[in-house]
């Protein structure tokens, strides 16, 4: 099954390397420099995001700012994303959603056409999904008081609930890819993980813009797993 996040990530390289006009042994350069690896398609999503970021600092345009949507819009594409990086849908992308929003009864054809009841119904319907496949429950207030709290002892900035929530579920992905057997140890640790690609003792000291890159990687690594394991 194709992983449609990596061959996005694999045509922005190459489209930047394009721009630049790099030949191949200064292009293998920059890929090594920024993350150790000579060839993008040996990388892992969060390596990707690195050395797209390096061709950007060496003068490459920025991506495009994505479309700006209304918190509650990006709060249903958060659970699709969620869904994805447990490995409960085939595929993680917006187009998808329209597609489930479409065959459900929500009557609307595209999320971007939903008005307030509608979304309300939409979100709702994901968490639902989201909570029987065994995801995380959505932090409370205290929740998100006691972590700060943790994070202020470690002298870090406060975070929201939406960063908590992406704390839990890199903790959820890491309890699935225990149960699916994706680790050669069987007592692998988490915090032993972050520790080498997050360099945080611990998920709720994480920034939560590398908590993104986090999920994303650890959801490959659960396709990943679930790809093999079907194979067997």
């Amino acid at each position: 099954m194709t992983n449609p996040d990596r061959q996005s990530q694999l045509k922005a390289i190459h489209v930047r390397r394009r721009q630049l006009g790099l030949d191949e042994d200064t292009y293998r350069d920059v890929l090594q420099r920024a993350t150790g690896k000579r060839s993008a398609a040996e990388m892992t999503d969060w390596e990707r995001r690195q050395a797209l970021d390096e061709l950007v600092r060496l003068g490459a345009p920025k991506p495009r700012p994505k479309q700006v949507r209304s918190g509650q819009a990006k709060k249903a594409v958060a659970l699709w994303r969620a869904l994805y990086n447990l490995g409960f849908l085939r595929d993680g992308d917006e187009a998808a959603l329209d597609r489930w929003v479409r065959s459900s009864n929500f009557r609307v054809s595209a999320l971007r056409f939903a008005d307030a009841p509608a979304m309300n119904q939409i979100i709702e319907g994901l968490k639902s999904w989201l909570e029987r496949c065994g995801g995380p429950a959505a932090p409370t207030e205290d929740d998100v008081a006691r972590l700060n709290a943790w994070r202020s002892g470690a002298g870090l900035a406060p975070v929201d609930a939406g960063a908590v929530a992406k704390f839990r579920l890199i903790e959820t992905q890491w309890q699935r890819l225990a149960r699916l057997g994706a680790f050669e140890h069987p007592a692998a640790r988490l915090d032993t993980y972050l520790a080498k690609r997050g360099r945080v003792a611990a998920v709720q000291f994480l920034p939560p813009a590398t908590a993104d890159a986090i999920i994303e990687e650890l959801g490959a690594w659960i396709r990943r797993t679930l790809e093999e394991n079907a194979g067997e």
